[in-house]
C-alpha cells in the first residue's frame, strides 16, 4: 500500500479562507435577526453553506472526494482561520468580553464545524444514493 502525505496547496489555504471570510460575513449580517427559536438553525447555517462551499471547491480543484483525514484536517483549518479572524475583529471592536474567553470561541467553533460536517456528509451520501438509484 502506498501512502502519501497531503500537501496544503495554497488553493486549500484559499478556500478556507473564503469559507472563514464567508461565515464570519453570515455572522455578522445576520447578528441583529437572530432570535431564541432560530439560533440552531442560523448556526447550522452560518458553517453549512462555507463549509460545503469549501469542500465543493477542493472536488473542483482535485476531481475527487476528499477522504475523511483531509476533510478533517480541512476543517481544523477552517476552525484556524475563523477563529484568527474573529479573535482579531472582536478584539479590536473591544466586544471579546461578550464571548467571555478563547476557550467559548473555540468550543463553539468546533461544534458547529463538525456538526455541519455531519449534516453535509449525511446530505451528499443522500444525494449521492438518489442520483445512484435514478440511473
Amino acid at each position: 500500500m502506498n501512502y502519501y502525505f497531503k500537501n496544503f496547496s495554497y488553493k486549500d489555504m484559499l478556500s478556507a479562507f473564503i469559507a472563514s471570510l464567508i461565515s464570519i460575513s453570515i455572522i455578522f449580517s445576520l447578528q441583529l435577526e437572530v432570535t431564541k427559536s432560530n439560533l440552531f438553525f442560523t448556526i447550522l447555517l452560518t458553517f453549512f453553506i462555507p463549509i460545503s462551499i469549501m469542500h465543493i471547491i477542493y472536488w473542483k480543484d482535485h476531481q475527487k472526494k476528499n477522504n475523511s483525514l483531509g476533510r478533517i484536517t480541512h476543517d481544523l483549518l477552517f476552525i484556524l482561520i475563523t477563529f484568527l479572524l474573529l479573535f482579531t475583529i472582536l478584539k479590536i471592536n473591544n466586544i471579546f468580553y461578550k464571548i467571555g474567553s478563547a476557550n467559548n470561541l473555540i468550543t463553539l467553533l468546533f461544534i458547529c464545524v463538525f456538526v455541519s460536517e455531519i449534516v453535509f456528509s449525511i446530505s451528499i451520501n443522500f444525494l449521492l444514493r438518489l442520483v445512484k438509484n435514478e440511473k
